[in-house]
C-alpha cells in the first residue's frame, strides 16, 4: 500500500517500501549505538552497496486508518546507552524524515529492543513506544 498525504503543492503517494528505507537509513546513521535486527532478534547484515532486503525486515509500516501509520522498528541497543534517550533520539529522527516529504508524523512510533550488546548480545524484549497527536 501507500500512504497517500494532500498539501497545498499537491498529493504525495510513498509506498511503505519507500517508508521502510528511510526509517532503515536513520536506523543506520545512529550505528554506533543500535544494530538492526529482525523480529527474532537476529542481527541484520549491512550490504557493500548499501540497502538488502535482510534490513527490511527490522521495520513495519502500517496504516491504521485511510491517513494514520504505525512505524515498529527493530534493533539490538550497545551496551552502556540509555535506551530511553536512544529510542527517542531515533524516533525525533524519523519524523523529521517524515516531515520533509510532506508526510504527517506516524501516529504510533515503537521501538522493540530485542537484546543488548556488548561482549556478547544478551537478549532483552522491552518496547518503548511514543504516540503522536
Amino acid at each position: 500500500m501507500a500512504m497517500i498525504t494532500k498539501s497545498e503543492f499537491g498529493v504525495v503517494a510513498v509506498n511503505n517500501d519507500v517508508l521502510c528505507k528511510i526509517v532503515v537509513e536513520e536506523m543506520l546513521r545512529m550505528d554506533d549505538l543500535l544494530v538492526p535486527c529482525n523480529r527474532r532478534g537476529k542481527p541484520c547484515r549491512k550490504s557493500i552497496f548499501g540497502l538488502n532486503d535482510d534490513m527490511l525486515s527490522s521495520v513495519d509500516v502500517k496504516e491504521q486508518r485511510k491517513t494514520e501509520l504505525s512505524v515498529k522498528v527493530y534493533f539490538i541497543a550497545k551496551f552502556g546507552e540509555s535506551i530511553n534517550q536512544m529510542a527517542n533520539d531515533l524516533f525525533d529522527r524519523i519524523e523529521e524524515e517524515f516531515e520533509l516529504l510532506c508526510l504527517d508524523k506516524p501516529k504510533v512510533l515503537t521501538a522493540c529492543v530485542k537484546g543488548v550488546l556488548s561482549r556478547q548480545l544478551q537478549e532483552r524484549d522491552v518496547e518503548v513506544v511514543r504516540y503522536n497527536d
